[in-house]
């Protein structure tokens, strides 16, 4: 049953900022950690023996370090290349 309005939650969540003000306020590496991340899971896929996840995780690690318009290069700690 809705409460009546007089009655309305005393602690409502506040709004979700939008995207574009969330950015605007700092710039948070969310490319960064998916490279990252997706190195150390190849590494871990390439342990488990799984070389076929290892290469599209690779792949993928090497798309988000990709240059997007209107941003500069991602610079990772390590180079994103499959080893030989």
């Amino acid at each position: 049953m809705p409460r009546p309005a007089s009655q309305a939650d005393p602690s409502p969540l506040p709004a979700r900022p939008d995207r574009a003000a969330a950015e605007a306020e700092r710039e948070y590496p969310v490319r960064e950690y998916i490279a990252g991340l997706s190195i150390e899971l190849a590494r871990m896929a390439r342990w488990d023996e799984d070389e076929r996840l290892a290469i599209l995780l690779e792949a993928a690690a090497a798309r988000a370090t990709e240059p997007r318009a209107g941003r500069p290069p991602i610079e990772t700690v390590e180079p994103v290349a499959r080893p030989s």
